[in-house]
């Protein structure tokens, strides 16, 4: 039974994992139905810093030992 359980358990993280794909794929922002309701939205992705001299200086914000990216310009 506890086998089931874990099969069961992980066709529903899959189903979880697949849904705001497709919603995206077919352009749905909402599902609302009776027993739920489903909405995917826009994820904002993260930095990817291929080489750090390339970032300019304004970017970096001061910190104790190293500087940090911001997204915008430091002030």
């Amino acid at each position: 039974m506890r086998s089931r359980l874990e099969r069961f358990e992980q066709r529903s993280l899959k189903k979880r994992q697949l849904a705001p794909d497709a919603m995206c794929e077919v352009g749905l922002k909402k599902v609302e139905q009776p027993d739920f309701t489903a909405s995917a939205r826009a994820e904002i992705s993260s930095l990817l810093l291929i080489s750090e001299t390339e970032v300019p200086t304004e970017y970096w914000v001061p910190q104790d030992a190293l500087g940090k990216l911001s997204r915008q310009k430091h002030r």
